[in-house]
Parts: structure tokens; sequence; C-alpha cells
């Protein structure tokens, strides 16, 4: 799924592990790692709360740029 894979790719560039965005955004690891995997869409409300960690949009984490 484009949105899990843009968090992971996202979240490595920072340096990130799982635990540190979910710190930071306020969204569970268990959740984070759902959607990273494509296990979980997540909710709008998840994303915004992850893009805002992330320091970019939610139509960033949806963008496909393969």
């Amino acid at each position: 799924m484009v949105v899990g894979r843009n968090i992971k790719r996202l979240r490595q560039k920072k340096g990130w592990s799982q635990y540190k965005l979910a710190e930071v955004s306020g969204v569970s690891q268990p959740m984070i790692s759902q959607i990273e995997t494509g296990d979980s869409d997540g909710t709008p409300a998840t994303w915004r709360k992850i893009a805002t960690a992330l320091g970019v949009t939610i139509s960033d984490l949806w963008k496909d740029d393969e």
C-alpha cells in the first residue's frame, strides 16, 4: 500500500524507529506497524497525526512515486 511505503520511507529518512514515530505522533506503534505492512489503512485522523510528526502533508503520504 502506498501510504504504508511512504510512511516507512519518510520515517527511515528521519532515522526514526516506529517507536519514535509513535512517541512523536501519538499513534500507537502497533498501528504504525499495521499501516506500514499494509494490514491497515489507518484513518484520516491517524494520517494527520503521522504527517504532522513527519513534517509533511497528508497528500505526501499518498503520493505514488513508483
